[in-house]
């Protein structure tokens, strides 16, 4: 395949795009924090669902080491193309799709259910890789229809990840 000049200048234009937008983001996250008072700067995680892997080698190339999506199927296909990211699940996860999620993710952000832990749990085995470090999601208002444990549910929760030894609380 050869690259043409107007498919250079294309990704030009984009990685200054996402150069620009990565500056901005990450003075906003600043000024926030200093408002606050906090003397340590959150980390960054770009989400880049619906963005093509192009994107994401260049945000790559702009230092970028870690990202997050909430679909298992692209994420798996993006982590497959770009073996040098760190693709982290942001979304719900579906106990089905546990096992697959447990061979690609650098983490799991998502995790509000014991099923969903011991199917992660499994994966992680199968896939015998190293523990998978897991968040768990909580359900401020306790509507959980959109995901999350309810407070009051949360030591059980964590409890129950403790327990599994595939598994990494964070």
């Amino acid at each position: 395949m050869t690259t043409s000049s107007s498919d250079i200048h294309n990704a030009d234009s984009r990685r200054e795009e996402l150069a620009a937008g990565l500056k901005d983001t990450r003075a906003l996250i600043e000024k926030l924090a200093q408002e606050a008072g906090r003397t340590d700067i959150p980390e960054l995680l770009p989400v880049t669902k619906f963005h093509p892997a192009e994107d994401i080698a260049l945000l790559a190339g702009l230092g970028i080491t870690d990202v997050a999506e909430n679909r298992e199927q692209e994420a798996r296909a993006k982590a497959q193309e770009l073996t040098d990211m760190r693709f982290h699940m942001i979304g719900q996860v579906q106990t089905k799709k546990a096992n697959h999620v447990a061979r690609w993710a650098h983490s799991v952000h998502s995790v509000d259910t014991k099923k969903l832990s011991v199917a992660l749990n499994r994966g992680v085995e199968n896939a015998q890789r190293d523990k998978l470090p897991v968040f768990i999601q909580v359900s401020y208002d306790g509507d959980t229809a959109r995901g999350g444990v309810a407070r009051d549910g949360v030591e059980e929760i964590a409890q129950i990840i403790e327990d599994l030894p595939n598994l990494e609380l964070r």
